[in-house]
């Protein structure tokens, strides 16, 4: 791709389905190309070498490939440049593939005899397409039941289109239940995705797009329940540590937490026909433990000793517009749902007033819905005395503590007996003892969401509490389950 020097990286989508990005790499100068001057251009060329896996449902599906030029000194998260796109039938693409690679002008680029893309496409197995340009990329394909499962939630997110909150909620559900390929060769998950599978063909039978309002209560219950499912799924397929860990705390074995979610669904089913506008619940597959409530008492009374920010939580009416900043948005929940990828910490950077907290704001209601939100604290320099660094870590932990039974017996086991570690405002002590030590032996299927919004209004610039933060974080948070998720912005 000839063009000016910046880092570049394409965006590879199928019928207006979730994108799959390329890496990031450098725009080089050809050899022999001759220096800018005058009426003379200098070519650059971005060589990504790169296989991507695509999800196809037929020949005639669309395939998009957009090329994004990142401006210097910015990242995958700020507001990228758009050079332009290559468009076409997965159909054609091929045809063009099989004589070798295709090489296409970039539509949209505004420029004559501008910037092109060189690519190949093949087919592998049903269902399936593979974008490449070098390289390798191991996959394991999508048996039937997954397929088919995939081909009704893109029916359901086209259905769901026009109300925003669904739309979000069904394309993260998408993305999920193609990462559960690995769990359905497991009869009594397949079992499962066959119940799951079921409920969709049936809302897709009875065009849920002209319903009422009962009705889309169903809808965006079904949407969450599916990811509250798919959680559990990639958790049992992944994760065996943790099932060991889950089995010795429940008093539900696995079967169970299936037949729960299998009835769950076949309710919601019933619901959705009957259109009732009865209080739904969310099945969540948690740890069941009898607690006296005597004891419980008493650990609150414990963890009330905890300085604790008051006011500090995200706000739904300062999130981002319906519509807006998906892209941004739809980067930061796919790296949230991503449990193989090992980094808890995302640093969301950029000058004031580009939006990063309307961006964290949405992030904290989306996953609050979900239930998924461990805790949210938003910085502010007009609230440092109340709401500073002091307070951070132990209203998050105080937070996780109020959500989930087991982490608030773990942390008053490690405070009940120490009055002055309760009252530290200590960052890194808070962090270590507070989080860290509690949360190592959190049994809960899925992400665990932190966001922590203004960093950079904690404090003066230098301040030492405020690197004591950044230290934390950047050195201890792989100390924390795999599943923690926490967003900065700063």
């Amino acid at each position: 791709m000839g063009y000016r020097s910046r880092n570049y990286y394409v965006t590879c989508s199928v019928d207006g389905g979730p994108p799959k990005d390329t890496k990031k790499v450098r725009g080089r100068a050809n050899a022999g190309g001759a220096r800018p001057g005058p009426g003379r251009n200098k070519e650059y060329k971005a060589d990504w070498n790169e296989e991507i896996i695509l999800h196809v449902n037929s020949p005639t599906s669309s395939l998009n490939l957009t090329v994004f030029a990142v401006p210097k000194g910015k990242t995958y998260l700020d507001e990228a440049l758009e050079i332009g796109t290559v468009a076409g039938s997965v159909e054609q693409f091929l045809h063009d593939s099989s004589t070798g690679d295709v090489e296409r002008g970039l539509k949209g680029a505004g420029v004559e005899n501008g910037p092109t893309l060189v690519f190949k496409l093949t087919s592998t197995t049903e269902g399936e397409v593979v974008e490449r340009a070098a390289g390798a990329l191991s996959h394991i394909a999508p048996e039937p039941l997954v397929a088919s499962l995939l081909r009704r939630l893109d029916t359901f997110k086209d259905i769901t289109g026009q109300v925003a909150e669904l739309h979000d909620y069904a394309k993260i559900a998408h993305s999920l239940v193609f990462g559960a390929v690995k769990a359905q060769r497991d009869e009594k998950i397949r079992a499962l995705l066959e119940t799951i599978t079921e409920m969709y063909k049936f809302v897709e039978r009875a065009d849920a797009s002209t319903t009422y309002d009962a009705q889309k209560n169903v809808l965006n219950a079904i949407t969450q329940q599916t990811l509250e499912c798919v959680q559990f799924i990639l958790n049992y397929a992944r994760d065996q540590e943790y099932w060991d860990r889950l089995l010795k705390n429940t008093v539900c074995g696995v079967d169970q937490d299936i037949e729960t979610y299998q009835t769950k669904f076949r309710d919601l089913r019933t619901r959705f026909n009957e259109a009732t506008t009865v209080e739904i619940q969310l099945s969540v597959i948690r740890v069941l433990q009898k607690v006296d409530l005597s004891e419980e008492m008493a650990e609150m009374a414990v963890l009330d000793d905890l300085p604790y920010a008051e006011n500090a939580r995200y706000t739904s009416s300062k999130a981002c517009l319906p519509g807006t900043r998906v892209a941004v948005l739809d980067e930061i929940t796919d790296w949230i749902l991503k449990m193989d990828d090992d980094r808890r910490v995302l640093l969301f950077t950029g000058p004031a007033g580009v939006g990063k907290s309307t961006v964290a704001h949405t992030i904290a209601d989306r996953f609050d819905r979900l239930h998924r939100l461990g805790s949210s604290f938003f910085f502010d320099r007009n609230y440092r005395n109340v709401r500073g660094p002091g307070q951070l870590f132990s209203t998050i932990a105080r937070n996780l503590a109020d959500r989930d039974a087991q982490f608030r017996r773990e942390l008053f086991e490690v405070i009940r007996d120490n009055k002055q570690l309760r009252k530290s405002q200590t960052p890194k002590d808070q962090f270590m003892n507070l989080i860290v030590r509690p949360a190592k032996k959190l049994t809960f299927a899925g992400p665990l969401v932190i966001v922590i919004d203004a960093l950079d209004e904690s404090g003066d610039y230098g301040d030492t509490s405020r690197l004591d933060i950044m230290h934390i974080l950047s050195q201890h948070s792989q100390e924390l389950p795999a599943n923690f998720r926490i967003l900065v912005t700063s």
